[in-house]
């Protein structure tokens, strides 16, 4: 077999590898121009919705929130008592709305929606924003239920009549900064993985209530005004930790159960314990008494006074 050898000079070789130098230079600013544009160019918009429907105020407003994934999820008195207002934000690749009325009824509904909530668990760029302004001086039932996200809701100054709210995972925050207009005649509030934190929930003026937390941390404030009516709560947490702040000027009864030696109690030294409940300024009779059923699993409970 002939094998044909060709010579290269070193000029040529020189004149190759300067040509190869500057295709990877092109290719490297164009990778770079590239990059800069993915990084500089603005996100895709958020579709924006403003609802405003006028309510009847001699009715109970009954509200109905169905908020799988939002990054911002929020309710706030509003300045027009006699209106209900929604605002929605949200990338319409992943999500739907629906938002409907029924002034007959006093009946509001939002949903926000998507195909599955696990692809939504870590990237808040699939999740949406909504904001619910509901308004002063009309009662009102509450329902709300999440999947995924951060929730703030301001309820002070409002007129809750019954509160249910469940929560899948993620953080939740509630205020009463200002008291309930009416007697709150029962809430449950149930959190499965997160931060619960309910500040200030004396001004809730609620008659009776249950809480319940799996695996997270729970702040729970009830300072507040005060009542001439008992008031019965029930608090359960799983695993995790839970802070209670009681208010001093209420009597008090406290009945804490606890799972062996895995949960660390601790409570201040006013409560005196008769049989297996502790008492604050509690006496027979009391007609404001506030009785606390604490149900604690894995972790740290640590109770305190405002």
């Amino acid at each position: 077999m002939n094998v044909n050898w060709k010579t290269i000079s070193p000029q040529a070789i020189e004149e190759k590898r300067n040509l190869t130098m500057q295709k990877m230079t092109f290719l490297s600013a164009a990778v770079g121009i590239v990059l800069f544009w993915q990084a500089e160019s603005p996100a895709i918009p958020l579709k924006s919705e403003k609802y405003a429907f006028a309510i009847n105020p001699n009715q109970t407003l009954e509200v109905e929130l169905n908020i799988q994934y939002s990054s911002n999820f929020r309710i706030r008195p509003n300045t027009d008592a006699k209106q209900v207002t929604v605002k929605l934000d949200y990338d319409t690749d992943y999500l739907t709305s629906e938002v409907h009325f029924d002034r007959e009824t006093n009946h509001l509904n939002v949903e926000l929606t998507g195909e599955s909530w696990k692809d939504n668990w870590s990237d808040d760029s699939k999740r949406g924003e909504c904001t619910v302004y509901l308004p002063a001086g009309v009662p009102i039932d509450l329902e709300s239920d999440s999947k995924v996200g951060e929730i703030d809701f301001e309820l002070g100054g409002l007129s809750l009549k019954f509160i249910h709210l469940e929560v899948f995972a993620g953080s939740v925050q509630i205020r009463f900064r200002k008291p309930n207009g009416i007697v709150l005649e029962d809430f449950d509030i149930s959190g499965k993985v997160g931060e619960l934190d309910l500040q200030q929930f004396g001004n809730a003026r609620f008659q009776t209530g249950v809480i319940e937390t799996g695996v997270g941390e729970m702040d729970l404030d009830l300072s507040g005004v005060s009542v001439d009516f008992p008031q019965d709560l029930n608090v359960e947490f799983k695993i995790g930790d839970a802070n209670i702040l009681l208010p001093r000027h209420r009597p008090i009864k406290l009945r804490v159960s606890k799972l062996l030696f895995l949960t660390q109690i601790d409570l201040p030294p006013q409560f005196e314990k008769r049989g297996s409940a502790y008492f604050f300024r509690a006496e027979k009779g009391s007609k404001n008494l506030l009785y606390v059923r604490i149900s604690a699993g894995l972790g740290n409970l640590s109770v305190d006074f405002e």
